[in-house]
């Protein structure tokens, strides 16, 4: 799916100048979590390294340049999609993963 993706997001800051960018599948990690799974934004996990500051600060830019809807569509057809889909779905009913 990221060659998909790829394309459509701007390059990662010039390295050695400032605060390294935050990577973007780390940050479309966030989004979907928060936007599409229903994840609390205070929720989004910390081990995919990116805050939601930084989450929110980038879905910002891209709703502002019709960037996320684009990678929205893309995500949401994808099958990996479905398959967290049904399993937040069955976390959130049964209170845990299916295995």
């Amino acid at each position: 799916m990221w060659e998909h993706i790829a394309p459509l997001v701007p390059p990662i800051g010039t390295p050695g100048r400032g605060t390294p960018s935050a990577d973007h599948r780390a940050v479309i990690a966030g989004l979907v979590c928060a936007e599409l799974l229903g994840t609390a934004w205070v929720k989004i996990p910390a081990t995919l390294g990116v805050s939601r500051r930084t989450c929110r600060t980038r879905l910002d830019r891209w709703e502002a340049t019709g960037t996320w809807a684009q990678i929205r569509t893309l995500v949401e057809d994808s099958d990996h999609f479905h398959t967290l889909t049904r399993e937040a779905i069955t976390t959130a009913v049964t209170g845990h993963a299916t295995s």
